[in-house]
């Protein structure tokens, strides 16, 4: 009920005070469930790709957000999984597969934290490891103009414009040669933030983008 009761009240606040432009929402499936990996720039970006989604949504955030107990009971009724930045949580990662296998949206940034830089940052294993248990698509997700809005130790939100763009989702079985390790899960992660890259940088998609083989000379890991 909070849940809807902030996203309702951020469509009509985002429009006019951000001038928001959201492109290809459509391409996000309409049930199951589904991985929304996204760029992360500002304390914005989670009610933005929250907002836009149609479908209600769920999030991991850093776990010492819930010190504070009135913002972690916040956090927790806006569906907020606590996640330690340290090592992988395993209640956290249970509780994330169990999301996704109830046909829910999970909205992860693979780079862990806020990239104070323009440039897209490294992308931790977590998000391969929970794809590849999971097995559900994942929706890359680009915004552009929140850190401008708000960026890192900032006090006050601008009225500056935002715009995200969803790409289409990407099913497991287009990764080639993924044997299920901790390096994987890294390439994993990494080929999804080239796709996100690529929706920066409004070029098409490759099919060689999740082949993962090794040894292979590409540009799709970084």
């Amino acid at each position: 009920m909070i849940f809807l009761a902030f996203k309702y009240f951020f469509r009509l606040l985002f429009p006019i005070y951000f001038r928001w432009k959201v492109t290809g929402r459509e391409k996000v499936p309409a049930s199951g469930g589904v991985i929304v990996a996204a760029n992360h720039t500002s304390f914005l970006d989670p009610p933005l790709v929250g907002t836009a989604l149609i479908r209600q949504a769920y999030f991991l955030a850093r776990q010492d957000l819930f010190r504070f107990r009135p913002f972690g009971w916040l956090l927790k009724s806006l569906n907020t999984i606590p996640l330690s930045r340290d090592r992988t949580s395993v209640a956290s990662f249970r509780a994330a597969v169990k999301i996704l296998s109830s046909g829910n949206q999970l909205v992860i940034f693979p780079e862990g934290t806020r990239n104070k830089e323009e440039k897209l940052g490294p992308a931790r294993a977590g998000l391969g490891l929970l794809w590849f248990k999971s097995g559900v698509p994942v929706v890359p997700v680009y915004i552009s103009g929140a850190q401008q809005a708000f960026p890192p130790g900032s006090r006050w939100i601008r009225p500056r414009k935002i715009s995200i763009v969803f790409g289409d989702p990407i099913r497991i079985e287009e990764a080639v040669s993924v044997r299920g390790n901790k390096v994987d899960y890294k390439r994993l992660s990494q080929a999804v933030m080239k796709r996100i890259e690529r929706l920066r940088e409004q070029k098409p998609a490759k099919e060689t983008d999740f082949d993962l083989t090794p040894n292979r000379s590409n540009d799709n890991l970084r």
